[in-house]
């Protein structure tokens, strides 16, 4: 991830530039990285109480902070789309030679993937 605090023209906001500090910048990126507030203050150069009230208090903050998750959370989404798309895929092919130890193993993965009789619906 980019370091705001070393490279105030840095963001981990993509064509975003709001009124946020490189400190508030850093802890964000680290938050969204799954960082504690400890550790994102830590890593920010400010107290762990800082980043709270930052969190509590600072619209800018707490809005930037739910975009760049929100950013992580879709993009992580479509790449597991797309890993189960292929595993289907791989599946669907194994079956197809008669593979039945796959088609066995797959189940979970089918029922995950909503590939199941609408009665029994999908179970994860």
């Amino acid at each position: 991830m980019l370091n705001p605090a070393s490279d105030p023209s840095a963001s981990p906001l993509p064509g975003i530039r709001p009124a946020l500090t490189a400190q508030q910048l850093v802890a964000i990126g680290q938050l969204v990285e799954g960082q504690s507030i400890s550790a994102a203050a830590r890593v920010a150069g400010v107290h762990r109480g800082t980043v709270h009230r930052w969190i509590n208090a600072d619209p800018d903050f707490r809005a930037a902070h739910e975009h760049v998750r929100a950013q992580m959370l879709d993009a992580a989404h479509s790449r597991l789309l797309t890993l189960a798309d292929k595993a289907i895929a791989t599946i669907g092919k194994a079956i197809k030679r008669g593979d039945v130890t796959a088609s066995m193993n797959s189940e979970p993965l089918t029922k995950c993937h909503g590939l199941t009789t609408a009665q029994n619906g999908p179970r994860c």
